[in-house]
């Protein structure tokens, strides 16, 4: 059924023990070893007739008409045929075979004891399914009814079946083409027993010459065989000829492209040694390249690797190079700047007027003066001056230049470096801050301290009344780790110390935060008692996170040394 889905030119796979069966019509083999056919019919595609015995129609009522007496009697006897048809298939030809054009069986009637299952791979093929000593009589007999003869009947063949001796023969009959199944050969198998056919023997007189007649059938049958096969013989002896006709004219002409041949071959080999010439002088001018290539590959990778160095010590340093190219009015800048302004690579093109914008509006006249100054040979030092990135936020940067002028004395282009110091600009004013604030404590015998409290807990500031009193220096707090730290507190005292600093992390500016507890002095390794009134010196503008604490100390007297600290 598979060709009513298959596509015109489309192909048809079948095993090994699968054959077409009656859809011969509908498939052109490609391969009969392979079981590969080729669909072949294009139309509409209809399923093969099928004879029913009675056909009942819904709603249909038949016109019941006389038939003539001769239809009836007709009718009548079509019973009597079919008995008689059965009844000579049982008793004279019970074995019969029906095989399609390419002599594959379709169908098989009866126990055929001719009937030979080959070992390896199944196959519907006659030849190889038939008893081998028939296998010439059937090629022969093929052969005959392909000439255009209706029916053809072989010779007997002694063939031992089943250990007795028979006597067989088949008896072809070509089935014309039928709708749906293509040509069909009907293949009985006539199997007689060896006493049913006369057998000469010792003891029979010399004048029974019904075997001699058999032989002699036999032999004629031999003889239109071969008359037969050297008819074709001949025939392709006749095509022989012709195609040695055509073989000698092809002969004559293959000589005559072959001296034209030779000719062309002489010119191309002038042609050739020409071409290696050039190849030679290609491949020296190649080779020439290829090391002019390598050499500038080096120098690729090179100068990749010096970009790289250059943008990742950019980054590190928080800075970048530019170049202006004075007489055509150009600006280029390294990576580094477009990140220390926050400017995109892509859409932002640096120029003069936009390196002016930049600046804060109260430095631009002032920075414009220091390139006309710059241009002019007049300054040569850096530049500091306030500035806004891309998102408006206020930074610090350092301009630093050099000029490079031609003989006339003109500037031709100015190459420098911009590094954002916004970050030391504002540790240079906090530590003036603190430098101020510091002034305030002036107290007598007191130690001041300010104890970093986001930077790693470091102390930036120790009074010399702190390295008097208890022996520490500021390195030698801060080379101490965290535990090392906490170790110079009474052990006692050490859960109060963190809840204090706790309450001064939450504390705001201003509110003083007062502690008692006892500290191990550097050179006695006693431990002092000590009041403490500690406030937050210094919190993040932006998220009002603190940054620093300042504590203020001293001694307390002795009485309350030798009592417990609280």
């Amino acid at each position: 059924m598979f060709h009513y889905a298959l596509n015109p030119k489309g192909l048809l796979f079948l095993g090994q023990s699968e054959s077409l069966g009656i859809y011969q019509d509908n498939f052109r083999p490609l391969s009969k070893t392979g079981k590969i056919y080729e669909v072949a019919f294009v139309g509409k595609k209809v399923a093969p007739s099928k004879n029913l015995a009675r056909q009942i129609i819904a709603d249909y009522v038949p016109n019941i008409q006389a038939k003539p007496p001769a239809e009836t009697k007709k009718e009548n006897a079509s019973p009597l045929n079919d008995l008689i048809g059965e009844t000579l298939q049982k008793t004279m030809l019970p074995y019969a075979i029906l095989i399609n054009e390419n002599m594959d069986i379709v169908y098989t009637h009866g126990k055929n004891p001719l009937m030979v299952r080959p070992e390896g791979i199944p196959t519907n093929n006659i030849y190889q399914n038939l008893h081998p000593t028939l296998s010439i009589d059937l090629r022969s007999a093929v052969h005959i009814l392909n000439a255009g003869q209706p029916s053809v009947n072989t010779a007997f063949q002694r063939i031992s079946l089943e250990e007795e001796l028979k006597w067989t023969r088949l008896n072809l009959i070509d089935i014309p083409h039928q709708p749906g199944m293509g040509r069909l050969i009907l293949i009985f198998c006539q199997i007689e027993d060896s006493l049913d056919l006369p057998l000469t023997t010792g003891d029979e007189p010399v004048g029974d010459n019904t075997l001699a007649k058999e032989q002699e059938r036999q032999l004629l049958k031999a003889k239109e065989q071969l008359q037969t096969i050297i008819e074709e013989l001949e025939t392709s002896n006749e095509e022989m000829q012709s195609m040695n006709e055509e073989l000698q004219s092809s002969n004559e002409e293959l000589q005559s492209s072959n001296e034209e041949l030779e000719t062309t071959n002489e010119e191309l080999q002038s042609t050739n040694e020409e071409l290696q010439t050039a190849y030679a002088e290609l491949r020296m001018a190649y080779d020439e390249k290829a090391q002019n290539q390598l050499r500038l590959n080096e120098l690729s990778s090179e100068l990749e690797r010096t970009n790289n160095l250059l943008e990742e010590t950019e980054s590190l340093a928080n800075m970048g190079s530019w170049l202006w190219n004075v007489p055509e009015g150009t600006i280029t800048w390294s990576k580094g700047i477009f990140a220390i302004f926050k400017k995109d690579l892509e859409k932002f093109t640096p120029s003069y007027e936009a390196f002016i914008g930049l600046a804060h509006p109260e430095w631009r006249n002032a920075l414009e003066e220091y390139f006309t100054d710059l241009l002019s040979g007049k300054t040569t030092e850096p530049y500091v001056y306030r500035a806004y990135d891309d998102n408006r936020n206020e930074i610090w940067v350092s301009l630093e230049s050099v000029v490079s002028f031609s003989a006339h004395k003109q500037a031709n282009k100015v190459i420098g470096s911009i590094k954002n110091i916004t970050k030391d600009i504002e540790i240079k004013n906090s530590l003036e801050k603190n430098r101020r604030n510091l002034k305030l404590f002036s107290i007598p015998h007191s130690m001041v301290f300010i104890f970093m409290i986001t930077k790693r807990d470091l102390n930036i500031f120790m009074n010399p009344a702190y390295t008097k009193l208890l022996g520490y220096t500021l390195e030698d707090i801060n080379q101490l780790t965290g535990e090392e730290f906490m170790g110079l507190f009474h052990p006692d005292d050490v859960n109060s110390i963190l809840t204090h600093m706790d309450e001064v992390k939450n504390s705001k500016l201003g509110d003083c935060i007062p502690l008692k507890y006892r500290f191990k002095h550097k050179h006695t390794q006693e431990f002092l008692t000590l009041l403490s009134n500690d406030t937050l010196f210094e919190v993040d503008d932006e998220t009002g996170e603190p940054i620093s604490m300042l504590g203020t100390f001293f001694i307390a007297p002795l009485d309350e040394n030798n009592s417990d600290a609280k």
